[in-house]
């Protein structure tokens, strides 16, 4: 038995006449189409969005949406003299991401070379001499 919510489209052809009625809402009030604004039209939240993107019969119906949103951000970067909000958003809802390579290496390009210090072997007794506890150690003396 199942229990929740029930969906709010049984058909990917529902979700895409609801999809297409929001796109052309937007074309006629000339407003920016994004991820929340679809997923407000849907009746669902972002989350939710995600979750019919994921089952199989709705996955194409969803990435299409998506990547027709994604277009307009990117003509947005092309053509706009600021690009933070599109790009806030091509990096949070389309995996955009800002990339940047270091290359570290040793003298000439070579492998970095490393060496661990190496301590000197001392006996037991070499050791007790060098902090002072050895048979010519000087007692400590004791104030009262």
């Amino acid at each position: 038995m199942r229990t929740g919510r029930p969906p709010i489209f049984e058909t990917a052809e529902q979700m895409q006449k609801a999809i297409d009625s929001y796109f052309e809402g937007c074309d006629k009030e000339k407003t920016p189409v994004t991820v929340s604004g679809l997923a407000y039209a849907l009746n669902m939240t972002t989350e939710t969005l995600r979750i019919y993107g994921e089952k199989e019969e709705f996955s194409a119906t969803v990435k299409r949406a998506k990547q027709r949103v994604e277009i307009a951000l990117e003509k947005h970067l092309l053509t706009s003299k600021s690009a933070v909000g599109a790009i806030f958003n091509l990096k949070n809802n389309f995996g955009w991401k800002d990339k940047q390579a270091q290359e570290i290496s040793g003298p000439d390009g070579g492998p970095i070379q490393t060496e661990a210090p190496t301590r000197p072997k001392l006996t037991k007794e070499e050791w007790l001499e060098a902090h002072g506890l050895g048979p010519t150690a000087k007692p400590i003396e004791h104030q009262s």
